[in-house]
């Protein structure tokens, strides 16, 4: 396991394979990888999860995925003033704002 953050009844865990959420209560998993969403790299290094409920996905070698429950985004290089597209580590601060840390 790379990462992983807690929301509620749920857990978020990041790996080499992508990323899943867990329910506490039941157990049950939804797995996210290149082959059912637009996550631009199965290797997910670090998870933040703001104040809004965005699951922020920090990936090896494809920058920032974003996603609010319904919607995917990506932040890399190309978009952003990102200096790398390896993301080392993510939080989010008391006043929501997202920090990155890459090599």
């Amino acid at each position: 396991m790379s990462s992983f953050a807690e929301e509620g009844n749920h857990i978020w865990i990041g790996n080499m394979s992508g990323a899943m959420k867990m329910d506490k209560t039941s157990g049950a998993k939804t797995y996210f990888d290149k082959t059912n969403c637009p996550i631009p790299d199965n290797w997910v290094n670090t998870i933040a999860i703001d104040n809004n409920g965005v699951k922020w996905f920090g990936t090896w070698t494809a920058g920032i995925a974003r996603f609010d429950g319904n919607n995917w985004s990506v932040l890399d290089t190309s978009n952003t003033p990102l200096p790398s597209q390896s993301i080392k580590a993510l939080t989010v601060d008391g006043n929501n704002n997202l920090w990155v840390i890459t090599p």
